[in-house]
């Protein structure tokens, strides 16, 4: 890609050359919050979503192989994917403070509330990059209904009621998020 490249030109490759394979990890992964989330205790739920956030990405590049898709090497090149790419160094740095919270409250639920909310955050510049309006009503949702759970389920269920809305945000960000790339007006 060249710096004259034009923006609509590299969201439209950037967009071309993603795949659904990240809400379908999500979507893999929080499902297996959501069930372990009545199974385990809330310590183990915690290391679940601390350690487990990490293997998303992982799971999506998965996915992409077992769907025959792979990353062409030119769309790492495109600035618009390589700031996507960045914004997971954020999601992680983030980290942190989520788990020096929860571990001060002594709270297993925050550690789902804080990786519900951070893994959203992708979503934001996912949807910049990819001109999508999805990704930021995915993160607007997601945070707030992962806030009402946390404030309103009972606690035996909290962490699945956190997972179930992350799920659903999935859903609808796998039925409504763009496929193909469409002209931008500048």
């Amino acid at each position: 890609m060249h710096s004259t490249t034009r923006l609509n030109d590299l969201r439209a490759d950037f967009l071309a050359t993603s795949t659904q394979s990240m809400p379908i990890a999500g979507i893999i992964y929080w499902a297996i919050v959501a069930v372990a989330a009545l199974r385990v205790t809330p310590q183990q739920l915690a290391y679940i979503v601390g350690f487990g956030s990490g293997t998303i990405f992982p799971l999506a590049l998965l996915v992409d192989r077992l769907r025959g898709r792979t990353i062409r090497r030119s769309s790492t090149s495109n600035p618009v994917t390589q700031m996507f790419l960045q914004s997971l160094a954020v999601v992680a740095l983030l980290w942190p403070l989520v788990l020096i919270a929860a571990f001060q409250a002594h709270s297993a639920n925050l550690i789902v509330l804080g990786g519900a909310i951070l893994m959203g955050i992708i979503w934001i510049p996912y949807g910049w990059a990819a001109n999508d309006p999805v990704g930021l009503r995915h993160a607007i949702a997601r945070c707030i209904l992962s806030y009402a759970c946390f404030l309103f389920v009972p606690a035996p269920y909290t962490a699945s009621a956190i997972s179930i809305a992350v799920l659903l945000c999935y859903l609808y960000s796998l039925i409504f998020m763009r496929k193909s790339p469409v002209e931008v007006r500048s």
